[in-house]
């Protein structure tokens, strides 16, 4: 009996593990050169597990069939799962409809502004992902500045504010290479 019990801990421990590994989705833009982390909300609710899987029209049929009956407190971790899974599917209008909701409920949910920042990236509005990166690294905890580790939900938030400050001084440097032959400077 005691093997079986140790067993069961060991599988309930596989488990958790496998989970955990499959909260961070990556997600690459068109052109292969950037990747962005989404998330699944903290909160477990159903559906999250088949989007965990890939499994995205399961997992968005069943959050959406069960919204209604979700208790209040968990509604926003339904939404950000809905936009997490919009946004891997390049729906982007009904994901950008469920990111705004997610972060509208104003729960502190760091998945949320997270998300909307990859699907703000994903749509080439890198200010707009950085600002939801660094809410998404800081709420409630910094007020001026990511910190420098320790918080997994942080570390994809800072990871993502890095490849988006990347990516604005790419296009300020763009800029000024297009300005500079615009006025026909050599």
């Amino acid at each position: 009996m005691q093997a079986q019990t140790n067993i069961t801990k060991i599988n309930v421990v596989v488990s958790a593990i496998a989970a955990a590994v499959l909260l961070t989705t990556l997600v690459s833009a068109p052109a292969g050169a950037e990747s962005w982390e989404l998330r699944t909300a903290a909160e477990e609710v159903k559906g999250t597990r088949a989007i965990e899987a890939g499994r995205l029209d399961k997992g968005i049929r069943i959050l959406e069939a069960n919204y209604g009956t979700t208790p209040y407190l968990l509604k926003g971790a339904v939404l950000t799962n809905l936009c997490l899974a919009y946004t891997l599917k390049r729906d982007f209008e009904t994901a950008m409809d469920y990111c705004n909701r997610a972060v509208a409920r104003g729960n502190n949910d760091r998945e949320a502004h997270n998300n909307r920042g990859v699907l703000q990236a994903l749509l080439g509005n890198y200010s707009a992902a950085a600002a939801d990166f660094e809410e998404a690294g800081c709420l409630g905890e910094c007020p001026n500045t990511l910190a420098v580790a320790g918080n997994q939900r942080m570390d994809v938030a800072k990871r993502n504010l890095d490849r988006a400050q990347f990516q604005l001084a790419q296009q300020a440097e763009q800029n000024r290479e297009i300005q500079v032959v615009e006025r026909g400077d050599p």
